[in-house]
């Protein structure tokens, strides 16, 4: 609740700052839609859905639609039904919906930035990029880069906290020295999403992935979640290659 609450945030960033002492928020658990009600929310609202390619898209005016907790779901899902790849078959689509759902209550309701409204737009944007920008024929893209850097948009800020690295590492926080000071939430938000993979086999969306597109997509994610990182398309193919 602190995150929505300016002042209130300011006087917990003081008091951990001279304490040293900061908590990460607890999050909600996830509110699980079966893929039937995606399917349903994009037939019935397959017009607005629509403004996906376009740059007039609102995040805002959808979640008004389809309410907070099918927002992030349904745009993602609908995203990844529009390219020629059936990424549905590789990635069950039961699967998909559990992991959305819980990559979903990793964005703290609360946060008024790094939330499910901010996760949606960076999505859309990926997508707009890839596709309306043409990204896709310009770096070559083929179904994996896709795939990876849909992913990467999906869980960028996954668990963000509300507070920025330059706080983690004032306060000495345990993610601070985790990570050396070196793109501290960012490696989180990847590490956590990874996590969740691994520890909730029903939302693997890996699963069906070969080792070598796994660890593609796996090194795609971290750069392209990591906006002080280079992304080098080439080099990730060629490394596929090997």
């Amino acid at each position: 609740e602190y995150m929505g609450d300016s002042s209130y945030l300011s006087k917990v960033m003081e008091k951990a700052i001279s304490a040293k002492v900061y908590s990460l928020p607890k999050y909600p658990e996830p509110v699980f839609v079966t893929v039937e009600t995606i399917k349903s929310e994009i037939e019935k609202n397959k017009e607005v859905l629509a403004t996906v390619n376009k740059d007039s898209f609102n995040a805002f005016e959808l979640e008004k639609i389809l309410g907070k907790n099918l927002l992030l779901p349904v745009v993602s899902f609908y995203i990844l039904t529009l390219y020629e790849y059936n990424y549905f078959a590789t990635i069950p689509p039961d699967v998909f919906a559990k992991f959305i759902c819980h990559i979903q209550s990793g964005y703290a309701q609360g946060n008024p930035y790094h939330n499910h409204i901010h996760a949606t737009e960076v999505v859309q944007l990926t997508h707009y990029i890839i596709t309306v920008g043409g990204l896709r024929e310009v770096a070559h893209l083929d179904s994996i880069d896709i795939i990876a850097m849909l992913i990467a948009a999906i869980v960028h800020d996954y668990k963000h906290p509300g507070v920025a690295n330059g706080f983690l590492e004032n306060v000495l926080h345990d993610l601070a020295i985790q990570y050396n000071g070196q793109s501290i939430l960012e490696n989180f938000h990847i590490s956590e999403a990874f996590k969740l993979l691994l520890k909730e086999k029903s939302c693997n969306i890996f699963e069906k992935f070969s080792k070598e597109e796994f660890n593609s997509c796996l090194l795609y994610t971290s750069d392209a979640a990591d906006e002080r990182s280079s992304v080098d398309l080439g080099g990730r193919r060629n490394l596929k290659k090997k």
